[in-house]
């Protein structure tokens, strides 16, 4: 996808990605204390869903880094995965 962070990468790469990914969804208990998978919490933060895709509320007009509005999905979905820890 233009203005991507996968611009470039194969379909065999993207699928790595996309592997990696999910090892570290299932594995995440093995070597950490909580795991946001921020495509989960809001759809236009995914790998393939988010980037590259132009989510006008998520992302500046490069479709690659989050605006204000990217962040606070981001610090909501961490805060939320965090909550349960902190009682």
């Amino acid at each position: 996808a233009v203005g991507s962070p996968l611009r470039g990468a194969s379909s065999a790469q993207i699928a790595v990605m996309q592997q990696f990914n999910a090892l570290l969804a299932e594995n995440w208990q093995g070597f950490a204390d909580g795991f946001v998978d921020l495509s989960q919490c809001n759809p236009g933060l995914g790998l393939t869903s988010g980037w590259g895709s132009g989510t006008p509320n998520l992302f500046f007009s490069d479709t690659i880094h989050f605006n204000d509005a990217g962040y606070s999905a981001i610090g909501a979905a961490v805060a939320k995965a965090l909550a349960p820890m902190l009682v």
